[in-house]
């Protein structure tokens, strides 16, 4: 699903990501949990069920990218491949660190305190994701035009 984003991203197009992120995924998301839980499935049939609006998601996303823009899937010779990958391991270890690092105060929390004490941290916390609403939206935008 992010590769799909990224990509009509740096087509300029914003459809995708707003089909795939914000329409599709929390819809499937929300629905197969729904029934999951009706049929009593418990944990393990949730987890699925988060899997499955991902995958739903993504094959929406990855269908718009070759259906609606002209990108092309092409395999580069062996020189372009190493200096893609050399550029792209920073990025990649950044990416896995961010990771880590958003959903440690989580483990943390879990960890030294109490279920309660992390479930009143995992409501507050997307209220400060609130405040870079407005960052997001113009960074998405603007980054392919500056690129």
């Amino acid at each position: 699903m992010r590769i799909a984003i990224g990509v009509s991203q740096g087509y300029q197009q914003t459809v995708p990501k707003v089909l795939a992120r914000n329409i599709s995924f929390p819809i499937i998301r929300f629905g197969s949990v729904a029934i999951v839980v009706l049929l009593g499935f418990g944990r393990l049939g949730i987890a699925s069920s988060y899997v499955v609006a991902y995958a739903f998601s993504a094959g929406i996303g990855i269908w718009y990218v070759f259906r609606k823009t002209s990108f092309r899937l092409s395999v580069p010779d062996r020189f372009h491949m190493t200096s893609l990958i050399s550029f792209s391991a920073p990025l990649l270890i950044s990416s896995m660190l961010t990771l880590v690092l958003s959903d440690i105060d989580t483990l943390m929390l879990g960890y030294f305190s109490t279920e309660g004490d992390v479930g009143v941290s995992n409501v507050i916390s997307p209220l400060g994701v609130l405040l870079l609403m407005f960052l997001r939206s113009f960074r998405f935008l603007t980054l392919p035009k500056i690129s």
